[in-house]
């Protein structure tokens, strides 16, 4: 019986009553609230149930009644429906504790594997057990839906990980992202997905940033930076700020980088100003950097913001103030040189402009919606070219046909061949419209689309010159960090210096005035120095300054001249110029830096000098501390030390950015390996699905060997070159072709053999026509010729009759033409013509035979007129010319009926000779077929030795009359008439009777024999009527034994009960007494 699951009954065969207990109902409840809907909600809405929290969870037997009808009158289809029940009896198999009502469902409904997978996902995610539904969820095999609802509380469920078990575990949700990578509409995933991926990498999130649309960057930046800096751990702020301000901003991202954390939504964020003043620092920005002020106080190992922007500015030092110069002296020259930089400006907007509208007109051109249309119209007029190619062809042969036909065949003909030059005409004007709608088309499309080389070049010219930038800008960056680095071991040593100082000052106020006017003495003298020092140096850096000025007014001018020379000299003159350049540039460069060094030194002399007199001057009691403090080597090594804890701290740094890297790709090589194994099953799957390759690969060839053989079969006389089959091998006339030729290289062999065998009959068909038209011309002639014969014998015969007449009427003996003798006319009016004629001419006796010399002998009897002998003693030609003919009429009459003869004979021995060849053939088939029971082997043989007797009706003839060449021509005639299919399936049978197991051989074996003959099936059908008729009737005879046997008691009874009643119960007939009944 045949599931249906529109019965409550059936689908909840387990219990009739079947509803959901109060605790799971509580629990389906509550995660629908935290999940803010399930997922089956989503899969009920879509089934037209509007309110799917009315009816799941079912708290009761009518619940569940009423959901089952819901389910049933929604708008799924039935396999849905079914899916949708099979979720429901899931929540069941909790409280059998296994799967036995779920598994009963699906063998009952016959549910697909993909369904339960996805409703087994759909169960554990709306349960919360989202790794046991990510399994699920997952499978390959499965449409992926709902994904935005999935991904969010995925997202949500990691970040609550944070306040359960102290972490963030976001794995899930990337996981089920980067398995699947579906495509999001609404914002609020996309800010979800976002969310996770810059929780766990910030790196990741700024590239993932940089793939979103236009106008989403600029929010998802936004949400990185916000992410970062509100979401952050204490213990991961550090390395995730200074991971995000190392990050390679453009200058777009730097100006939103700046407005939005300074000026926008993200200024009130904690450690805001934090972050810009350490990526100002990290970008080199250092005059920047003091600009921006902080609120925060906090001090660690004696370092705060104050401290730090102290340090910069002194690390600065007069550059600061040149730096200042240089600006205003950068903005004067630029409002003097305002005019050149506008046209500059304009030429630079100019090319943008183009650049952008290339971009828009290629982005409206889409190559990629265009190609596969222009791919459907190539294929159309491939198409049409193949078409109109077998047309032409039609067409030029039906021409060649209509030139040859007379008058009346071409006015018969002339409608169709019209018709046909109509058809090809319409052909050609599709085509030619086809191919001006799609050249139109893309013209259309490119005409408006500037020419991209000259835009390509100058972008490859761009890279380029950025590629040859790129390594200068890392190197002076690398320079500038190491600056930096300087700059912080001089402000701690700075500040070290600063609290010796102030002990010694408080060491100092504690002791005697004349010690602290000595102290004060010394200082001064050392502030003197100082003062000195720091004159002189302002005034090598002013001297320092004009010269870079003046170096700045060179390359100014350099670049200006550069400007207005070519563009071809002007490439060659840039590198030898900047080379220049970069050359004075390092060299000054390399001066600046060995006078620092050596001013530093004397400085720092000059300084312990000072401190050294001082020291020896005040004689004060600490002495030895402070000593310590100004000894160069403690400083050196202090140095050091904070340098190498810095080392320490970067070593740190890079090892969990290396360590992060070593995470992700081992997360990448771990999916990798996962689809690799799957690949490796599936590949394996297939290979076992393609255990039989080599049956078929051998099939093929012998199909290709059968269908495409190249042999030659006119030479295949011997009868050894019929194919046979032995131990699965193909042996056949064509087995000396290698057997490593491909079907490509048979088809050409085929084609080349077809084609010269064409060539062959070509000719011999212009030779037949040229011998048609010969024979042709020759029986025109021939007929000219008996026409004018014809003509020329009924004028003789015409002039004959003349002649007979006109000598019949001159003279009475006269012949006619026909034999005749004339005696119409009395003797005294021939002898009146004659008399009147006068002299008869020669000619005319002659030809009638008459001699007028011999006219007064008498008259000739008719008989001899008649019989053609010679009349008046003249041998007339006539007589012998009749006579003559007469013998060859009669000689032909005779010569036809013996040919007719010899054509009766000859076709009725042909007919015989047919019938025995026939006979023949048949007797050594039956030997063959008698032969094999001998050999106790079938014998296949080739189709290629058809050639040896294409015809077998015809006669054979041989020298030889041995039995061995008579056996050898009926086995060639025999072989001939088999089929090479047919051959070749005897062979399949044989090799699928092999396999049979031996019941099968024995059923196949007697089944074959029952079918054998018309007899054995006769004798079957006999057998299995008799049987079924003795079934009928030993049934028939059986029931109605039993019928008998219980019909006797009842019987009885009944006759008993009507002798009881048979007063009241008798029959009286209306109409009728009583006497008479």
């Amino acid at each position: 019986m045949m599931f249906n699951f529109q019965n409550f009954d059936e689908v909840f065969f387990f219990d009739s009553d079947a509803c959901y207990d109060a605790a799971l109902c509580d629990t389906i409840v509550a995660n629908r609230k935290q999940l803010e809907g399930l997922l089956i909600d989503n899969v009920l809405k879509d089934g037209g149930i509007k309110r799917p929290a009315k009816y799941y969870p079912p708290k009761n037997n009518a619940d569940m009644r009423a959901l089952h009808k819901a389910i049933i009158e929604s708008t799924f289809p039935d396999q849905a429906k079914v899916s949708v029940l099979y979720y429901i009896l899931l929540h069941f198999d909790a409280s059998t504790g296994g799967r036995v009502i779920s598994t009963a469902f699906e063998e009952s409904a016959f549910l697909p594997k993909k369904y339960q997978i996805t409703m087994k996902g759909l169960l554990h995610f709306d349960q919360r057990e989202f790794k046991e539904a990510l399994e699920y969820l997952t499978h390959p095999s499965i449409i992926p839906e709902y994904t935005e609802h999935t991904l969010e509380n995925l997202v949500k469920y990691g970040v609550e990980c944070s306040r359960t078990e102290g972490k963030e575990d976001l794995t899930l949700a990337l996981t089920y992202y980067h398995s699947l990578q579906p495509v999001l509409k609404t914002l609020s995933a996309v800010e979800h997905l976002f969310s996770a991926i810059a929780r766990t990498s910030v790196t990741e999130a700024f590239y993932f940033c940089r793939g979103q649309p236009e106008h989403m960057q600029r929010h998802s930046f936004e949400m990185l930076i916000s992410v970062v800096l509100q979401n952050s751990t204490p213990e991961t702020i550090a390395d995730r700020g200074i991971e995000l301000i190392n990050l390679p901003f453009s200058k777009e991202e730097e100006s939103w980088f700046e407005e939005y954390l300074l000026r926008g939504g993200g200024h009130g964020l904690r450690k805001a100003k934090d972050i810009v003043i350490l990526r100002h620092i990290a970008t080199g920005k250092f005059e920047e950097s003091l600009e921006v002020k902080t609120a925060n106080t906090r001090t660690v190992n004696g370092l705060n913001w104050n401290t730090l922007a102290n340090g910069v500015e002194y690390g600065l030092g007069p550059r600061l103030d040149t730096n200042t110069m240089s600006t205003l002296a950068d903005a004067a020259v630029a409002e003097a040189t305002n005019t050149n930089n506008d046209d500059h400006q304009t030429s630079i907007q100019d090319g943008d402009n183009k650049f952008q509208k290339a971009i828009s007109a290629w982005r409206t051109i889409d190559l990629t919606s265009l190609i596969p249309s222009l791919d459907n119209t190539a294929s159309e007029i491939v198409q049409y070219q193949r078409d109109s190619t077998v047309q032409r062809k039609d067409l030029a042969q039906k021409t060649k046909d209509f030139r040859k036909l007379d008058d009346a065949g071409k006015l018969a003909e002339v409608k169709g061949l019209l018709k046909a030059y109509q058809t090809f005409i319409d052909l050609l004007t599709n085509h030619s419209k086809s191919t001006n709608s799609a050249f139109l088309q893309v013209y259309s499309s490119l005409s408006e689309a500037p020419d991209p080389y000259p835009l390509l070049e100058a972008s490859v010219d761009s890279l380029l010159l950025s590629e040859d930038t790129l390594p200068k800008v890392t190197q002076e960056n690398e320079h500038l960090q190491k600056s930096v680095s300087k700059l912080t071991s001089q402000l701690e040593e700075t500040e070290a210096r600063l609290e010796t100082e102030r002990s010694a000052r408080r060491t100092l106020e504690e002791g005697l005035d004349t010690k602290v006017k000595e102290v004060e003495t010394s200082w001064a003298a050392v502030l003197e120095e100082k003062k000195d020092n720091w004159e002189a140096k302002e005034k090598l850096l002013e001297d320092k300054v004009e010269t870079q000025d003046r170096l700045l007014t060179e390359i100014k001018a350099s670049y200006e001249v550069t400007q207005r020379l070519g563009q071809a000299d002007g490439d060659e003159n840039d590198a030898g110029r900047g080379h220049v350049t970069s050359a004075e540039l390092e060299m000054v460069n390399s001066d600046l830096e060995r006078t620092s060094v050596r001013l530093a030194e004397v400085e720092a002399r000059n300084e312990q000098l000072l401190v050294e007199l001082a020291q020896s001057a005040s004689q004060v009691p600490s002495q030895p501390a402070l000593n310590l403090e100004d000894d160069p080597g403690y400083m050196r090594l202090r140095s050091e030390n904070s340098s190498l804890l810095r080392k320490v701290d970067a070593a740190r740094v890079e090892k969990d950015a290396r360590k992060r890297e070593l995470d992700s790709k081992m997360r990448a090589l771990e999916r990798e390996t996962a689809l690799l194994k799957d690949e490796r099953d599936a590949l394996k799957s297939k290979v076992q699905k393609w255990s039989d390759y080599e049956d078929i690969k051998q099939e093929l060839e012998v199909l290709k060997s059968i269908e495409f053989s190249t042999g030659d079969d006119d030479e295949l006389d011997l009868p050894e070159s019929a194919a046979n089959v032995t131990d699965g091998k193909v042996e056949n006339g064509s087995s000396g072709r290698p057997k490593g030729d491909t079907l490509e290289q048979l088809l050409l062999a085929r084609n080349k053999k077809l084609s010269d065998e064409l060539t062959i009959l070509r000719v011999s068909h212009q030779d037949l026509q040229n011998r048609l038209q010969a024979m042709q011309e020759e029986l025109s002639k021939t007929n000219g010729e008996l026409e004018r014969a014809q003509h020329l014998n009924a004028t003789l015969e015409n002039d004959l009759a003349n002649v007979q007449q006109e000598t019949a009427n001159a003279y009475p003996s006269g012949v006619s033409v026909a034999g005749t003798y004339v005696s119409r006319y009395p003797q005294s009016s021939a002898n009146v013509i004659g008399g009147r004629k006068g002299r008869i001419s020669p000619t005319s006796s002659i030809i009638s035979g008459f001699d007028p010399r011999s006219a007064s002998l008498g008259t000739t009897s008719l008989e001899a007129l008649r019989s053609g002998e010679p009349v008046g003693g003249g041998s007339g030609i006539l007589p012998m010319i009749t006579a003559q003919r007469d013998r060859f009429k009669k000689r032909n009459v005779q010569l036809e009926n013996e040919l007719s003869e010899t054509h009766r004979t000859v076709s009725s021995l042909r007919q015989e000779i047919a019938s025995l060849q026939k006979d023949n053939l048949n007797l050594y088939e039956k030997t063959r077929y008698v032969s094999t029971y001998n050999r106790g082997a079938p014998t296949a043989s080739s189709a290629s030795s058809y050639a040896s007797n294409p015809n077998p009706s015809t006669v054979q003839m041989s020298s030889s009359t041995s039995s061995g060449l008579a056996l050898d021509r009926y086995r060639s005639a025999y072989e001939s008439n088999i089929s090479p299919f047919a051959a070749f399936r005897g062979r399949e049978s044989a090799r699928a009777y092999k396999r049979m197991s031996l019941p099968e051989r024995v059923v196949f074996s007697i089944t074959r024999m029952v079918l054998a003959t018309r007899s054995s099936r006769n004798l079957f059908a006999g057998y299995c009527v008799a049987l079924h008729v003795l079934v009928f009737f030993s049934l028939y005879y059986t029931m109605t034994g039993t019928a008998t046997a219980a019909a006797g008691p009842l019987a009885a009874k009944v006759a008993g009960e009507a002798s009881k009643a048979g007063k009241d119960t008798d029959w009286h007939q209306e109409g009728f007494s009583g006497k008479g009944s």
